[in-house]
């Protein structure tokens, strides 16, 4: 706990109140800083000294006068306008300009602590969201990783062309063996020569070669059995 004292107090007015009060200027000065330090925690910032009257001075400084009459000393602190009496309400004269220092201080010292509370809630909350995506990160290494279906290797049946084997079955079942050999043969140049890819050579090969082939090898396309009526003499009916 302190208090402000200025060397202004060092006045005029301070022989006033000794000599009022009777007692020596140190004498004095006591007695205003015992009054100074008790409105630390009984007066607001205007001086205001609450539910106060010149008997509540009076025991306050009662302790420390000695033998000098207390009710002297806080009519004296009036009179001398140490202490301002508006309507039966007592102030601390100058209170703020005087002790301006201690005020910017409890400022500061407010302002600290909510600065110091939001810093502490700003780490508290990072700490939980933290903690909730370490939470959730080790939630998700535990799901079950859902397997890609890796695909066979497919066939090599010319240079450059692949199929799968059941492919490769499909164009025999619907074209022949022959027929089939001459479809790879085909689109197998056609890809070298024009240095030309495909993602998939099996749906090339229903895409363009099967047509092309049809008409270069129309005797090696596999027919289809023709099915027969129920009359086993319908062919030689007229």
């Amino acid at each position: 706990m302190w208090i402000a004292v200025h060397e202004e107090v060092l006045s005029g007015k301070l022989r006033g109140f000794r000599k009022k009060v009777g007692c020596s200027e140190a004498e004095a000065l006591g007695i205003l800083t015992i009054l100074w330090l008790w409105a630390r925690k009984n007066a607001d910032m205007t001086g205001l000294i609450d539910n106060a009257d010149r008997d509540d001075i009076a025991a306050v400084v009662s302790p420390y006068v000695g033998k000098v009459n207390p009710r002297t000393v806080a009519d004296a602190l009036v009179e001398e306008e140490w202490l301002d009496e508006k309507d039966g309400v007592l102030y601390v004269h100058d209170w703020y300009e005087w002790q301006q220092y201690w005020f910017n201080y409890l400022d500061r010292k407010e302002k600290d602590k909510l600065r110091k509370r939001k810093e502490r809630a700003e780490k508290a909350s990072s700490a939980r969201k933290k903690n909730q995506e370490q939470t959730q990160s080790h939630d998700d290494d535990k799901k079950p990783t859902k397997k890609k279906e890796v695909k066979p290797p497919k066939t090599k049946y010319a240079d450059a062309v692949t199929m799968y084997p059941e492919e490769r079955q499909k164009l025999v079942d619907s074209y022949g063996e022959e027929f089939t050999v001459k479809l790879i043969e085909e689109l197998n140049n056609y890809k070298l020569s024009n240095g030309k890819s495909y993602k998939d050579d099996y749906r090339a090969i229903l895409s363009w070669v099967v047509e092309k082939c049809e008409k270069k090898y129309p005797n090696l396309k596999k027919s289809h059995p023709v099915q027969m009526s129920g009359n086993p003499f319908a062919d030689c009916l007229e």
